[in-house]
């Protein structure tokens, strides 16, 4: 996967994926590092919740 940061005329960033000759767009990602960070939350949820104590 090819991600590339690109900033707007007016300033905003935008996350886009590389898919050949074209970018796509990520919608909602205005960061690489943001992208990133919830990937690594969103693998680590199954693992904290199996960790937390059940009843009895």
């Amino acid at each position: 996967m090819h991600l590339v940061q690109f900033e707007l005329g007016n300033g905003q960033r935008r996350v886009g994926l590389v898919d050949g000759p074209l970018v796509r767009e990520i919608q909602g990602a205005t960061s690489t590092r943001e992208l990133a960070l919830a990937a690594i939350e969103k693998a680590h949820l199954p693992r904290r919740a199996g960790r937390q104590p059940g009843p009895g």
